[in-house]
């Protein structure tokens, strides 16, 4: 593309430079304008990302649930691979956002999102142990941890 040039010995009135010059301004003023609101929408639509990722992981640990269930163990290979690589890239999605923050309502969407995601590993990690346990037999464990200590009946009648 070439500029517009004026003929030889023909000069730019002043209105017209003036109107250029202005032009020229606002096209540079113009563009931190832009890179400002596409920080903003950026974050709401990695924040969207986060949560369909999320959305995709649960729905994944559903039919893992069920496929374990149903012992089909080709399913179940599939849909712990789908659960964990949304997980992670939900995860790899917020942080991403929470190390490219700029503002205070950037920083406040990374940090849900990362609650977010966090929360779902958490939850992948608990239907996991569940699921081993329910293969396994065992019964699953209270979150608290239990005193390894017997009580004193037990005591007492051991030593007898």
């Amino acid at each position: 593309m070439q500029a517009a040039q004026l003929p030889k010995g023909a000069s730019m009135s002043q209105h017209r430079r003036t109107v250029a010059v202005m032009a020229t301004l606002a096209a540079l003023v113009a563009v931190p304008a832009t890179a400002s609101a596409k920080s903003h929408d950026s974050a709401k639509s990695a924040n969207v990302t986060v949560q369909v990722h999320v959305a995709k992981a649960k729905q994944a640990v559903k039919r893992l649930k069920r496929a374990v269930r149903a012992g089909k163990g080709t399913i179940v290979k599939r849909e712990l691979k789908t659960a964990r690589s949304q997980t992670a890239a939900a995860s790899r999605v917020a942080r991403t956002m929470a190390y490219s923050a700029r503002t205070d309502t950037d920083e406040i969407a990374a940090t849900q999102a990362l609650a977010l995601a966090g929360t779902q590993y958490d939850a992948l990690i608990e239907s996991i142990t569940a699921l081993v346990d329910e293969i396994t037999g065992r019964p699953r464990r209270s979150s608290r941890r239990r005193s390894r200590r017997a009580s004193p009946a037990v005591r007492r009648s051991s030593r007898s």
